[in-house]
Protein backbone atom coordinates (compact mmCIF):
# COMPACT_ATOMS: atom_id res chain seq x y z
CA UNK A 1 0.00 0.00 0.00
CA UNK A 2 1.50 3.49 -1.08
CA UNK A 3 1.44 6.60 1.25
CA UNK A 4 -1.28 8.07 -1.14
CA UNK A 5 -4.01 5.56 -0.51
CA UNK A 6 -3.79 5.82 3.12
CA UNK A 7 -4.33 8.91 3.37
CA UNK A 8 -7.50 8.66 0.98
CA UNK A 9 -8.59 6.13 3.30
CA UNK A 10 -7.68 8.04 6.22
CA UNK A 11 -9.09 11.19 4.61
CA UNK A 12 -12.60 9.31 3.87
CA UNK A 13 -12.49 7.87 7.39
CA UNK A 14 -12.27 11.28 9.10
CA UNK A 15 -15.55 12.24 6.38
CA UNK A 16 -17.34 9.29 7.69
CA UNK A 17 -16.39 9.85 11.51
CA UNK A 18 -17.75 13.48 10.66
CA UNK A 19 -20.87 13.06 9.25
CA UNK A 20 -21.50 10.88 11.96
CA UNK A 21 -20.65 12.88 15.26
CA UNK A 22 -23.26 15.34 13.12
CA UNK A 23 -26.12 13.54 13.12
CA UNK A 24 -24.85 12.49 16.40
CA UNK A 25 -25.22 15.79 17.93
CA UNK A 26 -28.31 16.78 16.08
CA UNK A 27 -29.96 13.67 17.42
CA UNK A 28 -28.99 14.86 20.92
CA UNK A 29 -26.18 11.79 21.98
CA UNK A 30 -23.39 14.04 22.22
CA UNK A 31 -24.26 17.06 23.91
CA UNK A 32 -26.38 17.74 27.09
CA UNK A 33 -30.16 17.77 27.33
CA UNK A 34 -29.37 21.15 29.00
CA UNK A 35 -27.60 22.28 25.64
CA UNK A 36 -29.31 25.14 23.17
CA UNK A 37 -31.30 23.60 20.90
CA UNK A 38 -29.43 26.72 18.32
CA UNK A 39 -26.37 24.90 19.36
CA UNK A 40 -27.01 21.69 18.79
CA UNK A 41 -28.17 22.40 15.26
CA UNK A 42 -25.56 24.69 14.53
CA UNK A 43 -23.07 22.49 15.32
CA UNK A 44 -24.53 19.29 13.57
CA UNK A 45 -24.94 20.66 10.38
CA UNK A 46 -21.06 22.14 10.58
CA UNK A 47 -20.06 18.61 11.44
CA UNK A 48 -22.50 17.44 8.62
CA UNK A 49 -21.05 19.95 6.13
CA UNK A 50 -17.80 19.13 6.80
CA UNK A 51 -18.06 15.45 6.57
CA UNK A 52 -19.71 15.61 2.86
CA UNK A 53 -17.08 18.63 1.81
CA UNK A 54 -14.36 16.54 2.70
CA UNK A 55 -15.82 13.53 1.26
CA UNK A 56 -15.71 15.75 -1.97
CA UNK A 57 -12.65 17.14 -2.12
CA UNK A 58 -11.33 13.31 -1.64
CA UNK A 59 -13.01 12.58 -4.68
CA UNK A 60 -12.15 15.68 -6.72
CA UNK A 61 -8.32 15.11 -5.47
CA UNK A 62 -9.00 11.25 -6.96
CA UNK A 63 -10.09 12.30 -10.10
CA UNK A 64 -7.46 14.31 -10.32
CA UNK A 65 -5.17 12.03 -10.20
CA UNK A 66 -6.00 9.63 -12.23
CA UNK A 67 -6.53 12.53 -15.24
CA UNK A 68 -2.87 13.28 -14.64
CA UNK A 69 -1.76 9.80 -14.91
CA UNK A 70 -3.48 9.20 -18.08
Amino acid sequence: MNGRKISRIFALSVATLMVTVGIMILTGYLLSPDAEPVLRYTLGIVCVLMGIYRFAMVRLQAKQMERGNE
